[in-house]
């Protein structure tokens, strides 16, 4: 017999809180974890079912792996002295139904719960877990106004894939739990909000949660039930046959939402809303403020209000009216003289004016583009006739966005897949897998062009309806190739352009051509530092080293003509030169680029507790890759656009001077310190060789070089010195552009290069531990970039150190007491420090999370002591807008 004060295990038992078919529930306290939980303790008569309990056992473990913010936790399933109990999350507050007795939820309120109950079972369905009891009386909203689903699955775990009935006080309920010798071919589950197929007794799987969801937010909405009876079977007949209402909605309700209820709500599974998550896309767009209208249509959309997202909500009319140069897209300069034109882009931190991130339509009328909030990033669409751009939801974690030929979709990629969505908003569609996508294009017959992964894959052709992919090119591996990217149509709709990235990173890459019609390794067409657009109807415009430029070709036979003409000077950012698309042109010949962002860096030292302050030292331009001395009075960083044109720089971060210690003919990569802080190791391209890199040290008050290897396009970086100056480690980059674990030995007469690592996987940004004995680095080899540490010199036994979320960086504290990394944790990124024990097994604590890091930063360095931490950090917001040209072409007449 339970009662309050009853001990279950390290549960104590404090009050019953409620009971039903599934048995009594009590409140208890977790004595190991310090918690209150709640425990649902199952009827006797499971005791007296072996396969039921077993299958119920099976079923509830595989509940507990469930891990979602709205969804009630369930901790394990225990039995002791008889007693057979679920450990469960206790959630706070009242539950729907106990809400809806008080009427109708204001709508706003209403779909924000749907949106959190859709999201809830979008992670289950995910995982092939079906609720089968979605109801009011399952849903739990907390005092916050969160929602969370409770009794997730185990209508499952009590009696398995068949379903089951019994008889029941309530009118409109039945059991959520019968007896063994009734369970089989009964129904299981609350009448009024049971789909057909679950009232005829038949197999239900995610759809049945579709119709349920339906049925609740009908009621959210109408203050009524949807189906209801005098008795259980008048009931069941209702959900079988009357008409589904949705007059009875309040007219407030908007348009889309209504054909959302109308998809759940199809008594046909095989015509009802397939995914729950396509409802979640639906509710999403609604809160943001679209959907509105009765159509969506692809061009100039009414205006509408969308709700403010941070800092982002700069995109008000009086502001654009201000930054308009040359009027709005539509109003031509007279005389048909070039005009460029302003367009605003509310943006954020991490924003959309940078490689990749923004495609103009070809029709010329809208700019899709990637944006950042507190909340993550997602594509938004600005059409060029309105003043504010719409978010698109179902885009988080967009990246490389494009848009069809008749500029009615964009397609993306996220999530390991690439996608498409309408141009107005609505449904999200995967069209194929692809890991990690770096560009597409869409031809006019419907074909996708595009490159699934970041390295060693070609191009492959999908059709933009679905499918499986094929290869579109093949990589010229012996000539250095290790991946396509980013193509670009011509007019044909056959033939293609695509970048070639090369082994190693230089200031220019190889453009190629290819066709549809054959899997080949191209033809080479020209140089740049990213693909071309064809700008209509025969020219090309692409970034080459310092300026934007034009070239005509010959589409009959495929080659370029005559010479390049310069359009602008250095007209965006030039972050890496690698074929990323820097400018997109609209058929009509409109080109939009990013301008250069103006603003100055500021060298900021935050406590471990993420307090700011000023280091004195603020900069013009965009600096990367600081590496504080081991006196901690100096930092050295890189400066400059591409790998060939960076250059070093030295600070006094107590006195805020600082100078340039490179030559301007030699570029550098990343620095770091020698032992006595007299010298740095760096990177460096000779200056006959922009495309060829070696190590060398760089005298820190002379800038006098000592080459240590002789220039190779095996790109070999220095990450670290041991303490003793006997050893500098380096990433080393390998043919296929993996990145493997090196090191030179500097004890001998001439440097002897060694490998630490070297496998499948990438391996990078190595750091030793101060006595030597030890290396932490990153590896990708679990499938997202982790930390791991190592014995040094000869690798033995490498243990992970996660903090969950993709590590970015890691460095050891000048004394080998901690170990700091910095890692991504939603969009933001994290420090986060574990205490280390020096000694032969080396023990590693768990990671603990010190503060968040803002939201735009360039770079980030520890001090030598682990007490303040050194950022980058770009000073005011972006420029908040693209540039958009028209008739450029009278800028090259003679």
């Amino acid at each position: 017999m339970i009662a309050a004060g009853t001990s279950l295990l390290h549960y104590r038992v404090v009050e019953k809180i409620g009971e039903g078919g599934m048995g009594a529930v009590w409140r208890a306290t977790d004595s190991t974890l310090d918690r209150d939980i709640a425990i649902k303790v199952l009827p006797a008569d499971f005791a007296s079912d072996a396969e039921r309990l077993a299958r119920f056992e099976r079923e509830a473990k595989v509940l507990a792996s469930l891990n979602h913010p709205h969804i009630g936790a369930i901790y394990g399933f225990h039995e002791v002295g008889g007693v057979r109990f679920l450990a469960m999350e206790l959630v706070p507050g009242e539950d729907l139904s106990q809400r809806l007795e008080k009427g109708s939820v204001p709508f706003s309120e209403a779909a924000d719960m749907a949106r959190q109950i859709a999201a809830g079972l979008e992670y289950a369905h995910e995982r092939g877990i079906v609720h089968r009891d979605l109801k009011p009386a399952n849903i739990k909203i907390t005092p916050e106004g969160s929602v969370k689903v409770l009794d997730f699955g185990l209508a499952k775990a009590v009696v398995g894939d068949s379903t089951a009935s019994g008889p029941t006080s309530a009118p409109t309920i039945l059991p959520t739990m019968t007896s063994a010798g009734t369970a089989i071919g009964m129904i299981l589950g609350t009448a009024a909000y049971m789909s057909p197929e679950q009232a005829r007794g038949k197999p239900v799987d995610k759809r049945a949660d579709i119709w349920a969801f339906g049925v609740v937010l009908f009621e959210m909405l109408a203050g009524q039930r949807l189906f209801d009876g005098e008795t259980v079977s008048d009931t069941l007949a209702a959900v079988l046959t009357r008409p589904v209402d949705l007059d009875a909605l309040p007219k407030s309700v908007p348009a889309s939402l209504r054909r959302l209820l109308a998809r759940c709500l199809v008594r046909d599974p095989k015509a009802r809303l397939r995914d729950i998550g396509e409802a979640r896309i639906v509710i999403d767009e609604v809160l943001a403020g679209g959907m509105q209208d009765s159509e969506a249509t692809p061009v100039a959309r009414q205006k509408r209000s969308w709700l403010p997202w941070g800092i982002a909500a700069v995109a008000v009319a009086t502001a654009l009216a201000t930054l308009l140069i040359g009027g709005l897209k539509g109003q031509a300069a007279p005389g048909g003289q070039l005009t460029r034109t302003s367009v605003l882009m509310p943006i954020s931190g991490k924003a959309a004016l940078s490689a990749g991130t923004f495609a103009l339509s070809p029709d010329g009328g809208a700019v899709v583009f990637l944006a950042s909030d507190e909340t993550g990033s997602r594509l938004f669409v600005r059409e060029l006739a309105e003043t504010e751009p719409r978010p698109l939801a179902g885009t988080d974690g967009a990246v490389f966005p494009f848009w069809s030929a008749d500029s009615r979709q964009i397609a993306f990629f996220a999530g390991g897949s690439l996608r498409r969505v309408p141009r107005g908003g609505g449904a999200v569609q995967t069209i194929c897998a692809a890991k990690d996508g770096r560009g597409g294009a869409w031809s006019r017959e419907g074909t996708i062009v595009f490159a699934p992964d970041f390295g060693d894959v070609p191009l492959y052709q999908v059709p933009a309806s679905g499918g499986e992919p094929v290869p579109a090119t093949a990589l010229d591996v012996e000539n250095g190739e290790v991946s396509h990217r980013f193509p670009s149509f011509l007019p044909d709709g056959r033939h293609f352009l695509f970048g070639v990235e090369p082994q190693i990173a230089s200031n220019r890459i190889r453009i190629k051509l290819a066709s549809l019609d054959e899997v080949s390794k191209g033809k080479p067409l020209l140089e740049a530092s990213a693909v071309p657009r064809l700008a209509s109807p025969s020219q090309l415009v692409f970034p080459r080293d310092a300026g934007l430029m034009v070239q005509s070709i010959d589409l009959t036979r495929l080659e370029m003509v005559g010479e390049a003409r310069l359009l602008e000077e250095r007209p965006s950012f030039l972050a890496l030169v690698t074929s990323t698309p820097i400018v997109d042109v609209a058929d009509g010949g409109e080109l939009l680029y990013a301008p250069v962002d103006p603003r100055p860096t500021a060298f900021v030292w935050l406590d471990r507790n993420g307090r700011r302050s000023e280091s004195g030292v603020r900069e013009e331009g965009v600096f990367n890759s600081p590496a504080v001395s081991h006196g901690g009075r100096r930092v050295v960083v890189t400066k400059g656009g591409s790998f060939a044109e960076g250059s070093l720089w030295i600070f006094d971060l107590d006195h805020g001077g600082g100078s340039k210690i490179t030559p301007s003919d030699r570029g550098a990569y990343a620095a770091v310190w020698s032992p006595d802080d007299s010298e740095l190791a760096a990177s460096l391209s000779p200056a006959a060789q922009p495309d060829a890199f070696a190590p060398a040290w760089v005298a820190a008050e002379s800038g006098k070089i000592r080459e240590l290897l002789e220039p190779s396009k095996r790109w070999t970086s220095p990450t670290d010195v041991s303490a003793d100056g006997r050893t500098l480690l380096c990433d080393d980059q390998t043919p296929g552009m993996k990145m493997n674990l090196g090191y030179l030995r500097l004890d001998g007469a001439a440097p002897e290069r060694a490998d630490y690592l070297t496998t499948p996987a990438n391996e990078l940004g190595g750091r030793l531990s101060p006595d030597g004995g030890f290396i932490a680095y990153l590896s990708d080899v679990s499938g997202t970039t982790e930390v791991y540490v190592d014995t040094f010199p000869k690798p033995s036994s490498a243990r992970r150190v996660n903090t969950g979320g993709a590590a970015l960086q890691v460095d050891f504290r000048s004394d080998g007491k901690e170990l700091f990394i910095l890692a991504a944790d939603g969009d933001r990124s994290s420090l986060y420090a574990s205490e280390l024990r020096p000694g032969g097994e080396l023990a590693i604590g768990r990671p603990q999370k010190l503060f968040t890091l803002p939201v735009e930063w360039s770079g980030f360095a520890p001090s030598p002591k682990g007490d303040r931490f050194l950022l980058l950090e770009r000073i005011g917001n972006r420029s908040p807008s693209l540039t958009l040209v028209d008739n450029w072409r009278a800028q090259l007449a003679p």
